[in-house]
């Protein structure tokens, strides 16, 4: 703990407040000391107290010890966490320390401007790290924002298709729970009833056949239709189904043999272009009506 407070007051001392960054400790039941600035003025004094450490360790280590990767690694956590520009800072200081070292170990060499342009040489190369840590770090947090909000469309297209597919099975619920309590039949079907895409359960009372049959064999229903009845109807249907004018009443022969009247009406269902799409009908069983007349 006085460790962390003293390095916390260094820092304020030694410009702290310049960088942005004021130590702020806590009192009661928070320990320690956090930082109240940016995380990159935070990411800077880091790195800068890891350069000036690093560099006292070697200027008290034996002469000739290197600790270049040392410097590099510091030069590079500034340039990933803040960028290239800040990471000039323990580039610098980095510097200062390499000189330091090398005139204190370069006394007996051939000529002074070999040590500088070692010197330089390696500022170079730490620059470089602190450059290319930065775009990686640059890349990486791109990466990251993309893949959060790519993430987040992601989730918020799931939660519109589960409140969708949720609204679609209530929808197909009340269309179940409509066409099991009406008493007529409700039928679709391709423009040429070829194909029987729904059919209620009220076929199986009127027409006495199970509804599956209906789906096997779509013409079916048209083969119960009463002989005497059943070339008029297949003729409106041939002339007048598609365009909406089918309007019949005939008989159906249940396979008890009982006769039921029934009231068949199709209407077309259009697409975006205008096309037959869809037959939909209902057929409606007039039977006591038609014996109430002829009584």
């Amino acid at each position: 703990m006085k460790t962390l407070t003293g390095i916390g007051n260094c820092l304020h001392k030694a410009g702290g407040r310049f960088l942005g960054v004021t130590p702020r400790f806590l009192a009661g039941r928070e320990k320690g000391f956090e930082w109240s600035a940016n995380p990159g003025a935070t990411a800077i004094c880091i790195g800068l107290v890891y350069v000036v450490l690093v560099g006292c360790v070697n200027l008290m280590a034996p002469t000739g010890l290197d600790l270049q990767f040392l410097y590099l690694i510091g030069c590079a956590f500034v340039g990933w966490r803040v960028g290239a520009r800040a990471a000039m800072g323990p580039v610098l200081v980095s510097g200062v320390f390499v000189l330091w070292d090398a005139s204190r170990a370069g006394r007996g060499l051939p000529a002074a401007w070999v040590m500088y342009w070692n010197i330089l040489i390696r500022l170079i190369g730490l620059a470089a790290a602190g450059w290319l840590a930065s775009e990686a770090g640059r890349l990486t947090r791109h990466l990251d924002r993309a893949v959060r909000a790519r993430t987040a469309s992601l989730q918020k297209e799931m939660e519109e298709h589960r409140e969708t597919a949720a609204g679609w099975r209530e929808m197909a619920q009340l269309f179940r729970q409509l066409t099991e309590s009406i008493t007529e039949v409700f039928w679709v079907s391709d423009p040429a009833r070829t194909r029987l895409n729904f059919v209620s359960p009220a076929y199986e009372r009127i027409w006495g056949q199970p509804s599956k049959a209906a789906y096997l064999d779509p013409k079916g229903w048209l083969a119960a239709v009463h002989e005497a009845d059943q070339a008029r109807v297949a003729r409106a249907i041939q002339a007048g189904q598609i365009a909406g004018e089918f309007d019949q009443e005939y008989r159906v022969v249940r396979p008890d043999g009982t006769v039921r009247w029934v009231h068949d009406r199709a209407f077309p269902v259009k697409d975006a272009q205008q096309r037959i799409w869809r037959l939909v009908g209902i057929a409606e069983d007039i039977t006591e009506r038609i014996r109430a007349g002829l009584t």
